[in-house]
C-alpha cells in the first residue's frame, strides 16, 4: 500500500467538496474511500502569523500507488493557488 501525507491550507469545507465529487463513500470522521485508494482528513489547528490565520489540514492518501499517485497529482492541481 503507498502512501503520501499533503498538509493543506485549504479550508476544509473546499477540500471535502472536491473529495465527495470523487465518488466513493464518507464518512463523518473524514474518510473518504473508493476502488483502491482511501482518503483521510485530519483538521490541525489554524496556523496564525500575526494578525493573518490560515486553515491547517493534514490529507492521508492511502491505496495503490499508480491511483494515489494520480489523484495526488489531480488534488494539487486542484487547489494550485498564485495568491496576489
Amino acid at each position: 500500500m503507498w502512501e503520501e501525507i499533503i498538509e493543506s491550507g485549504m479550508p476544509r469545507a473546499y477540500i471535502e467538496a472536491y473529495l465527495n465529487s470523487l465518488g466513493g463513500s464518507n464518512d463523518e470522521k473524514g474518510l473518504y474511500q473508493g476502488n483502491d485508494w482511501e482518503i483521510q482528513i485530519y483538521e490541525e489547528a489554524d496556523r496564525c502569523f500575526g494578525k493573518l490565520c490560515l486553515p491547517a489540514n493534514r490529507v492521508h492518501f492511502r491505496g495503490e500507488k499508480s491511483k494515489c499517485m494520480e489523484m495526488v497529482e489531480r488534488f494539487r492541481l486542484n487547489f494550485l493557488s498564485a495568491g496576489g
